[in-house]
Formats: C-alpha cells, structure tokens, sequence
C-alpha cells in the first residue's frame, strides 16, 4: 500500500492542480481474466487497485498498479474520442498489442492484451480522487 500511496503522489505531481478540466486522477478497482488461443482456456485472476491518470492536454492515459510487490505501468496515447469514450492504445516497437477505452461520465475502463497467444482483459470502475 505504501507503494501504491507514492505511485498516486507521483502521478498527482504529473497533473497540475488548474488544469482539472484536462486532467483526471482516479483511483479505480478491477478484475481480470486471462486465457490462452492454444487451448480456449479462460482463467480469472484476482482483483487490483489500479490509479488511472487521464491528461487531455498531453493526450495520454497513464495505468499503473502493484501485485505481489511488482509494479507495473502503461502509458497509452489517445487515438479519439467519442461520446465521452476515450480510445487508446500503448505504442510498440512490435504494434500495438495494448488497448484501453475509458467513459469519462461513467468512470469505467476496459483494457485488452492480445498476443495470439496469451490474451487479457481487465475491466473496472473508478473514482476521482483530485
């Protein structure tokens, strides 16, 4: 928790207080589930605790969060906007292969992970925290 507490600080840092308009930090709760492509296997991995940073002006959501005292961050750029839905993705040298969509009224998120081989999805609900 200690981890999570300064990864939050950080990222308030990011985000600067008059810019609330373009700028939302949340603290958000999620599921995953997970399978592989080989066998059709689909597993439910347990809850996390993600902080989702969203800044307009930089056009970027930011998406980290600890387990078993690993972290693990994402920056996805924004590709468009849509009734309130954001679309992004995470660049990559080998194509992107992490997407995220986000409901600024609703606060919900989808992310996706597709390999071929491997696939995730979390999804979850947040809550503004600035």
């Amino acid at each position: 928790m200690k981890i999570r507490k300064h990864i939050l600080l950080a990222l308030c840092a990011l985000i600067p207080i008059s810019a609330s308009a373009q700028g939302l930090v949340l603290s958000c709760s999620a599921k995953a589930v997970y399978g592989r492509s080989n066998d059709l296997s689909v597993y439910e991995r347990e809850g996390h605790s993600p902080s989702i940073v969203v800044d307009l002006a930089a056009n970027t959501i930011a998406y980290e969060y600890s387990r078993e005292g690993q972290s693990f961050q994402f920056l996805y750029q924004i590709d468009e906007q849509i009734d309130g839905i954001l679309w992004a993705s995470e660049p990559s040298d080998t194509g992107i292969k992490n997407r995220l969509s986000f409901d600024l009224n609703s606060l919900k998120f989808s992310t996706s992970h597709l390999n071929g081989g491997f696939n995730t999805l979390k999804f979850g609900s947040c809550a503004k925290t600035i």
